[in-house]
């Protein structure tokens, strides 16, 4: 492990701190620091209540509108130490393979363009982003263009990997993931997804219990052999925990967390041939 990272009161960045990421990081930053400043953002053009854990909350930043780097940057008074950014948002519901390059370009304008342009703007000393086992079978025929997203993530930060770090955790029933399934049941009712459809039919289950169900069963296949430990769905809390191995200084650009496993990676795993390089052409001015 590296050295701590982190001075006492030192300002912090959340940029989507109300979400199930921003709350797991905001809650590792208090536990290491119950002093430090942080600065967390929301989507809500006025917040009308306090993001739990922030010291103070900057309104109306949405990085899918033209204005919101701009408009972040002016609300800052003092510089960032950890950058953390949060949001992800693109086309999903469909197979990673169907996605058109318009759709990955779409999913970066909010899930990748904005960290980048963030940290050459803020130039912290640690940058902190979110990523996904978008590889694993359960979540390639749902994941459409956000796995091409977090894959150009992934490529952000090895090519920065002292400074750029990613969390990867397994499946939690956030909004996030029911707004994945949701998609994916969608289609199934526009007679896509058959062998799904048909599984699905013949589980007897709710369509949430068995797509979360899926994501368990393909995330015990694929890591219970390398801890020899049951799986155990993942929980925020165990995110919290993933945030603060970075804190704390983890050399490796990775920490995966699913339940109790955790993990560091300095690589990525053997992927399908469209997800082998990433597609995505940064623009770090975002909208221009």
């Amino acid at each position: 492990m590296g050295s701590s990272r982190l001075r006492a009161a030192a300002t912090h960045l959340v940029v989507g701190g109300a979400g199930m990421a921003g709350q797991a990081t905001i809650a590792a930053l208090r536990a290491r620091d119950p002093d430090c400043e942080i600065i967390a953002t929301t989507t809500a053009m006025v917040a009308d209540s306090p993001i739990p854990g922030a010291s103070s909350v900057i309104a109306g930043i949405d990085f899918a509108q033209y204005d919101a780097l701009p408009t972040l940057v002016a609300g800052l008074s003092a510089p960032v130490a950890t950058l953390v950014y949060t949001p992800a948002f693109g086309p999903v519901g469909f197979p990673a393979a169907r996605a058109t390059e318009a759709q990955i370009a779409a999913a970066a304008v909010v899930s990748v363009t904005p960290l980048v342009a963030l940290r050459e703007t803020l130039a912290p000393s640690l940058t902190i982003g979110f990523s996904a086992f978008y590889w694993l079978d359960a979540v390639l025929p749902a994941y459409g263009a956000m796995a091409h997203a977090k894959r150009a993530l992934d490529a952000v930060a090895l090519a920065e990997p002292a400074q750029i770090k990613l969390v990867r955790a397994g499946v939690i029933p956030s909004r996030s993931a029911k707004a994945i399934a949701l998609s994916v049941y969608r289609e199934i009712r526009r007679g896509e997804h058959q062998q799904l459809a048909t599984r699905y039919r013949a589980s007897g289950q709710g369509f949430f219990d068995f797509f979360y169900g899926l994501a368990y069963a393909d995330e015990a296949a694929c890591f219970a052999p390398r801890f020899g430990t049951p799986h155990r769905p993942t929980e925020p809390a165990d995110v919290t925990g993933a945030v603060a191995a970075l804190l704390a200084g983890a050399d490796a650009p990775f920490v995966n967390v699913i339940g109790d496993w955790l993990w560091h990676d300095d690589r990525l795993p053997t992927l399908p041939a469209y997800l082998d390089a990433p597609s995505v052409v940064f623009n770090t001015h975002t909208h221009e």
